[in-house]
């Protein structure tokens, strides 16, 4: 599994949450960003491709700066509005 969302780079699933229909899921993801921050979150996993991540759902497991957002955010309303941006 290889996906960059949010500044972070998901890189393994986890366990299924919910499954939602044959083809549908709800999986439990990993990643971290380029200061080595670990993140969780919640990814939907489509015919068995992870193809989004719910980013209310994401949360720090393993800190290494501060605040626990990428490193080039100074704070979380400025890495959710560059995630605002990216997205429209």
């Amino acid at each position: 599994m290889e996906l960059n969302m949010y500044g972070i780079h998901w890189y393994e699933q986890g366990e299924d949450l919910d499954v939602i229909d044959c083809y549908d899921k709800e999986v439990e993801v990993f990643g971290e960003d380029d200061a080595g921050n670990e993140y969780t979150a919640t990814g939907m996993d489509s015919c068995g491709e992870v193809v989004d991540i719910d980013r209310d759902s994401i949360e720090c497991l393993m800190s290494f700066t501060k605040e626990c957002v990428p490193k080039w955010a100074k704070n979380k309303k400025e890495l959710y509005e560059q995630i605002d941006k990216e997205n429209k």
